[in-house]
């Protein structure tokens, strides 16, 4: 199994060598996009642009690619264009897309046939940490074939000045190459066909938010500890006194783990449940009463779309700076809501619903990491694309 498997990764690798240089003659369509996510999920800013243009803009003929077969059949119900990355269909769109939009590089769609496309990184996250090269920077044998087979980003969205700049130092790009036109997986707050498309489809998918009606209902997102270590039961280490919290309060917990995290939820509990894989919380992030996060981008997504409700549970936090990633922004003046150093101070904010009033700075926060996003995001992210593909308004108007 092993040798199969090390046989098919170096054919993959010899396919994409080949390629990859052939690429650029492929004739590209100015309006046929190709669209695709980090661990080939339906998710992500590439989902809400996606949804966006399928109600607003259908003369743009958008594919989604994936090699996941969960995907491809959740996708296929939903009567969603889409396809797998070495099919046919997944080829020819692949080569005739005149962009690529994803969520994390140009893999997320297809890189041996994206040379000649426009490259629009719609990343996963605002926020301090180090990311992309100024977290892990490619050595070795990965340096090397990036030199090789890698198209480098046209744009990577941002979302304010101080994210601009962030996003260009730690991407190596200069700051007009990360133009502030937002994030579109926060569209579902302000567009409410966006919003009820996302949600229908999750619930053919059998998802049903706080099904048993809660009277409150929290997140907890923790952010990945990127030295793969279990962390859940140092972060929740007594279940029975939660649930007996949330009892009181009548409330839900989710949580939602990174995908590479490798702790579990424990099943069986009435009012902790696990986030559903394949589920965006973004939806339905105006429905939360609150998020409880630590160094996670996710803090900024829920202030931009609620005011009140946000709990920061850094128990972990000097082993995180430590051993994890490190925080290009200092901490303390980066965050808004109620602090929780410990196991005991989480059961007490939710049990006092101290994290229920506005934190003094919100407005301060809500400025510096969103202060340049449009609302929707989408028709600024569509504008730059269409200019950046020389798709003039005369064009748009004769579609």
């Amino acid at each position: 199994m092993r040798r199969s498997r090390r046989h098919s990764v170096a054919a993959r690798l010899a396919l994409a060598l080949a390629l990859f240089p052939l690429a650029a003659l492929a004739p590209r369509a100015r309006r046929r996009w190709a669209f695709g996510a980090a661990g080939d999920q339906f998710a992500g800013n590439p989902k809400y642009l996606f949804l966006w243009l399928r109600l607003h803009r259908p003369d743009i003929r958008a594919t989604w690619i994936t090699d996941d077969a969960g995907t491809h059949a959740m996708m296929t119900a939903a009567k969603l264009p889409v396809a797998r990355r070495w099919s046919v269909a997944g080829v020819a769109a692949a080569l005739r897309s005149a962009l690529y939009a994803f969520s994390h590089g140009s893999e997320d769609v297809n890189l041996p046939l994206g040379r000649g496309a426009r490259h629009l990184n719609l990343w996963h996250g605002v926020g301090i940490k180090a990311l992309h090269a100024g977290a892990r920077p490619a050595t070795g044998l990965r340096r090397w074939l990036r030199s090789f087979v890698y198209v480098p980003y046209d744009v990577v969205a941002s979302t304010s000045p101080m994210m601009q700049a962030h996003f260009a130092e730690q991407f190596g790009l200069p700051p007009e190459r990360c133009p502030q036109i937002g994030y579109p997986r926060l569209d579902c707050a302000a567009d409410p066909d966006v919003a009820a498309l996302a949600r229908s489809i999750d619930k053919a998918a059998g998802f049903r938010f706080n099904p048993d009606k809660r009277q409150e209902v929290y997140l907890y997102a923790p952010t990945f500890r990127n030295n793969g270590r279990p962390f859940l039961d140092d972060a929740l280490p007594d279940l029975d006194a939660l649930e007996a919290v949330l009892a009181r309060r009548n409330a839900l917990l989710y949580v939602k783990l990174h995908p590479r995290t490798p702790d579990a939820v424990p099943a069986g509990r009435t009012r902790i449940r696990a986030w559903p894989e394949g589920i965006d919380f973004q939806t339905y992030l105006a429905d939360l009463t609150g998020l409880v996060t630590d160094y996670s981008s996710v803090l900024y997504d829920y202030l931009a779309v609620r005011r009140t409700g946000s709990i920061l549970y850094t128990f972990d936090h000097d082993a995180y700076t430590a051993a994890d990633r490190a925080l290009r922004h200092d901490f303390d003046s980066n965050v808004a809501g109620v602090r929780a150093g410990s196991f005991a101070d989480l059961c007490a904010v939710l049990d006092t619903g101290a994290a229920l009033s506005e934190p003094p700075n919100v407005d301060a926060i809500q400025e510096r990491f969103w202060g340049g996003s449009p609302r929707p995001a989408s028709p600024a992210v569509v504008a730059w694309a269409e200019e950046a593909l020389g798709m003039t308004d005369q064009q748009h108007r004769g579609r």
